[in-house]
């Protein structure tokens, strides 16, 4: 008789990792950490959301390479947040 192996068990399934966005929908102020105009976002440009603070959204815009955050205004009118599921 052979002994009876250790049991095994499944690892519970991964959960979904969500990311907060930032869709534009209308031109918006880009600053940099010193509040600097650096230039307009264009309805369509999507930032990676990092930190919401005092009415302005420390964000990274989706095409940049170098990861620079930047801030930009939390307005209702030309900004929306959305939530993306990635897995």
């Amino acid at each position: 008789m052979r002994p009876a192996g250790a049991p095994t068990s499944t690892p519970p399934p991964s959960a979904p990792i969500k990311e907060d966005w930032l869709l534009i929908l209308a031109p918006t102020e880009v600053y940099s950490l010193d509040m600097e105009l650096l230039w307009m976002a264009q309805p369509g440009d999507r930032y990676r959301l990092l930190l919401v603070e005092d009415g302005y959204a420390l964000a990274i815009w989706e095409p940049d390479a170098n990861q620079w955050a930047t801030w930009l205004e939390m307005d209702a009118e030309a900004v929306r947040r959305i939530v993306v599921v990635l897995g």
